[in-house]
């Protein structure tokens, strides 16, 4: 089987390369030129694209739980709002105007175990095979609301 070879990457080409692009604007002097302005740049750029990452929005029948560096600072409303972006200010925005469900045991009107659990009964036990007498079918329906936004998520 034909195997392609990797190429090789010739580290001092590509150093050599980068300072012949960089060294065409830096002047004559320490911190003459536009070489220093162009990083001084790169590093506003991305200063501002972070600060831009903690724009988001709430929308109605939402709340919105923020922390900073970790621990709960407020509840927002619906609307625009700014919140430090990671790893400084985290923000979970969750819906509190509906019934959450919790189902244990059963999935919509079907029980769990008669509808995905295969028995092949145990020639010790008493009973037909596919019967099993020592398990347990418990079925569990919990409904909730969320009251408060500090306890649900910070908890």
């Amino acid at each position: 089987m034909y195997r392609q070879q990797e190429p090789e990457i010739n580290l001092e080409q590509l150093l050599s390369r980068f300072k012949g692009i960089f060294g065409r604007f830096g002047g004559k002097g320490k911190g003459k030129g536009i070489g220093p302005l162009i990083v001084v740049a790169i590093f506003a750029i991305i200063i501002v694209l972070w600060a831009a990452s903690g724009i988001y929005t709430v929308q109605p029948g939402e709340q919105a739980a923020v922390r900073l560096f970790g621990k709960y600072s407020s509840a927002q409303e619906s609307g625009l709002h700014w919140w430090w972006p990671g790893p400084i200010g985290a923000k979970d925005v969750v819906r509190v105007d509906e019934v959450r469900r919790l189902e244990l045991g059963v999935r919509g009107d079907t029980a769990i175990l008669s509808e995905s659990l295969m028995i092949t009964g145990d020639p010790d036990e008493s009973g037909m095979p596919g019967e099993a007498p020592n398990i347990v079918d418990a079925q569990l329906l919990v409904q909730y609301d969320i009251k408060d936004i500090r306890d649900f998520s910070c908890s």
